[in-house]
């Protein structure tokens, strides 16, 4: 992967195929010569209009200690759900665990101010973002806006950024967690610092699965009946090695091998060839077995340092990183988007990080008179449920102990269930106008006004509504036509 950030500061993504490197030329953001504005009473009590927003930040940011913590505050802000009636506690513990799930450091948990505590201040070094990879994010953005107020050149200046506060959706352009914000990992992958191939991932991970292997840190289960892998068998895997764990599925298209005829990896076949298993004879190279799995894809992840599951890695057959599974290998059921993205992975490894399943190879390679003395053996050593079950239990364990650590204790994924999923149906009049912290009647009335906008979002008029990909596409012109994000008072 490979971002070159040039003297105009334009993000230029290109293939994930080559290496990451990222130069910046230092960033001049002014202060404004006008004096700020008085500040105007909101259209409605209560509601938090832009105005309102940039007041309570730049009043936070000047009251941070120094200049430094200045340059590395960076804001989200739920404001536009908060002034629909949200809960603003429910889209704090989606960005706090976002960010935590995005960082291999110790935890850390975002600040609220404003009204309804519906602004989340953030110090990037809590989380390991640097000024590259806030750029990726801001250049990336889903609802894409700059502010040109007085209020806001303040924050830029104080900031040294282009976009010091974002919405809270641009977490699922942060792990690519749908169709429109799909990069191809170039994002995710990047922010998480991870490798293209999957023998690199392991090797960042301290992982070396034909080593766990041969010396027995290694543990895998296979079953049927998955919730994603439908109509097909799938294998599980978990690699250990000083104190690094990896999971990783092995999973193939519809129609192809199956793992209860093919039940082990390259790896398995291969192993004690460096070191006997339980001191057998294997001296004479010969590999344990040829009912070897050719895997089409695979879905990995760690447990992070800080005890969350996170650095999700989707790979193909060659194990190369992608950005989404193919829809015929794994999908959602009855969901509106089938494809299975980068950031799906955080929804179903939220409550349990390791969702229960019952290993059904041993008893299968065990009790078949298919499978010779060797694959017994394998079996015997690999497919060892007790120990595949006492590591899913420690990873779930020490994830709740960090969930509720930075306070996460929704029900459900408060990422994917409460920040995305609104953004990721059709939304609606009201929704879209809390976008722009305008009340829904005065939005109405400026977007009949203008030219373009009228015609792209006039469906709203009418009872309609717009998806995700005419919203980000066409925000823009919006935020132009409709003069959001400047002083109108002073125009």
């Amino acid at each position: 992967m490979k971002y070159i950030i040039a003297l105009s500061v334009m993000l230029l993504l290109v293939s994930c195929q080559e290496e990451t490197v990222v130069e910046i030329e230092p960033i001049q953001f002014p202060a404004p010569n006008v004096p700020i504005p008085p500040l105007t009473p909101p259209p409605i009590p209560g509601f938090v209009t832009t105005e309102i927003l940039e007041d309570f930040i730049l009043l936070d940011l000047q009251n941070l200690a120094n200049d430094n913590e200045r340059r590395n505050a960076r804001y989200f802000t739920s404001c536009n759900r908060f002034n629909l009636g949200e809960d603003a506690d429910l889209q704090k513990q989606g960005i706090d665990l976002a960010l935590n799930r995005l960082s291999d450091q110790r935890l850390a948990i975002t600040t609220a101010i404003g009204p309804g505590d519906c602004i989340y201040r953030l110090d990037k070094r809590d989380f390991g973002i640097d000024q590259r990879d806030w750029i990726l994010i801001e250049r990336n953005a889903v609802i894409p806006f700059v502010t040109k107020t007085i209020r806001g050149k303040q924050i830029q200046f104080l900031t040294q950024t282009r976009n010091p506060y974002l919405f809270s959706i641009e977490t699922i352009s942060m792990f690519e967690g749908d169709a429109v914000t799909n990069r191809g990992g170039d994002i995710y992958y990047t922010l998480t610092d991870q490798p293209f191939l999957l023998n690199d991932y392991y090797a960042r991970a301290g992982i070396n699965p034909q080593r766990e292997v041969n010396d027995e840190n290694a543990v895998f289960a296979a079953y049927a009946k998955s919730g994603i892998a439908i109509n097909k068998t799938r294998e599980v895997a978990a690699y250990e090695s000083l104190g690094n764990l990896v999971f990783t599925t092995f999973d193939s298209e519809l129609g192809g091998q199956d793992h209860f005829e093919f039940p082990f990896t390259v790896e398995l076949a291969n192993a004690g060839i460096e070191q006997n298993i339980h001191h057998k004879s294997n001296t004479n190279g010969r590999q344990r077995t040829d009912k070897i799995y050719r895997f089409d894809a695979q879905e990995s992840f760690q447990l992070l340092d800080n005890n969350l599951v996170g650095k999700f890695f989707l790979n193909d057959g060659q194990g190369r990183a992608q950005g989404a599974a193919p829809a015929n290998v794994v999908r959602y059921v009855g969901e509106t988007d089938p494809v299975i993205y980068i950031g799906s992975c955080l929804g179903c490894h939220y409550d349990q990080a390791i969702i229960p399943f019952t290993d059904q190879m041993y008893n299968h390679i065990t009790t078949n008179q298919n499978f010779d003395e060797d694959e017994r053996l394998l079996a015997e050593i690999f497919f060892n449920a007790n120990k595949f079950s006492g590591l899913v239990s420690t990873t779930n364990r020490r994830q709740k102990q960090a969930l509720a650590e930075i306070g996460v204790d929704h029900f459900e994924d408060p990422i994917t269930k409460v920040i995305w999923k609104p953004y990721r149906g059709e939304m609606g009049l009201e929704f879209v106008a809390a976008l722009t912290l305008l009340p829904t009647e005065q939005f109405s009335a400026k977007l009949r006004a203008t030219r373009n906008s009228s015609q792209v979002f006039g469906n709203l008029l009418n009872g309609g509504s717009v998806n995700l990909a005419v919203l980000n596409k066409n925000f823009p012109e919006l935020v132009r036509e409709l003069n959001l994000f400047q002083d109108l008072n002073l125009n």
